[in-house]
């Protein structure tokens, strides 16, 4: 029988292996095929929908629009900008005023096109600077959390892997033991409801947390919590930041977690 030391260790390093092995999957749908040019330059950042005005851009009913040329006039960046933040966009040539698509098949490479590739992306990054406000993660769940956890204890997320912005990790400071782990993983790992193109399945954040062993069977029960996603399962559940549960619930949870740390005399990860 293993001890807890030993079990603990092994539950360390499978966390830190998953974690890798996600992370390439993420980068890939943040850098590959699945994310557009539009949505990289966009994520983690906030609206500030009165700042998009002033940039120049024109308000309809669900939507502000606007138009700017690059490349001594030759293409013309179109913009849509939707009320929930998000982003779409075209380049137009100029001379034939149609779409000039190559900008946005990732498998175009070359010179030519990787030049108006980067000037346009050049537009994106000025409405992005002008007219959003970047935040530690994607969704507002997981920014609503962060904000809360440091107004009540005074403690932010620290980013403690190399090459990687997107696990962000709560530790209580006296012992630096963790009581919070926000990551990114496609829902279906989670949930268990694999889509027939599981590449197509969104991205959300989670959070690991520890409630302890004879809690779990009543957490489970509750929908929006699960198993633990590569940690220990006998003590830590995974939780949907996905506005699943309210706040008030999961900052419970973290309470729960956080009261564990401070307990604990070692000093570990």
């Amino acid at each position: 029988m293993k001890s807890p030391v030993i079990t603990g260790l092994f539950s360390y390093l499978d966390f830190i292996c998953a974690k890798y092995y996600n992370k390439i999957n993420i980068n890939y749908y943040y850098r590959g095929e699945n994310m557009d040019i539009e949505s990289d330059i966009f994520r983690r950042k906030k609206l500030i929908a009165e700042n998009l005005v002033k940039y120049g851009f024109v308000k309809t009913k669900n939507e502000y629009t606007y138009s700017e040329t690059f490349m001594d006039g030759e293409f013309r960046a179109d913009i849509s900008v939707f009320t929930d933040g998000s982003v779409k966009g075209k380049v137009i040539e100029t001379e034939v005023n149609e779409e000039y698509l190559p900008v946005h098949a990732e498998s175009r490479t070359g010179p030519f096109v990787g030049t108006i590739r980067e000037e346009y992306r050049n537009v994106l990054r000025k409405i992005a600077d002008s007219c959003y406000r970047p935040q530690l993660f994607s969704h507002d769940q997981p920014n609503r959390i962060t904000a809360l956890i440091e107004e009540r204890y005074g403690e932010k997320p620290d980013f403690p892997f190399k090459d990687d912005d997107y696990t962000g990790v709560f530790r209580y400071p006296k012992n630096r033991k963790w009581y919070g782990i926000i990551m990114y993983i496609r829902k279906y790992v989670i949930t268990g409801n694999k889509p027939q193109n599981p590449e197509k399945s969104p991205i959300i954040e989670i959070m690991n947390v520890k409630v302890g062993a004879e809690r779990i069977p009543e957490f489970l029960k509750i929908n929006g919590i699960y198993p633990s996603y590569h940690m220990m399962k006998t003590n830590w559940i995974t939780v949907l930041l996905d506005e699943t549960l309210p706040d008030e619930k999961i900052m419970e949870l973290i309470e729960i977690s956080r009261n564990f740390a401070v307990a604990s005399k070692s000093r570990v990860r």
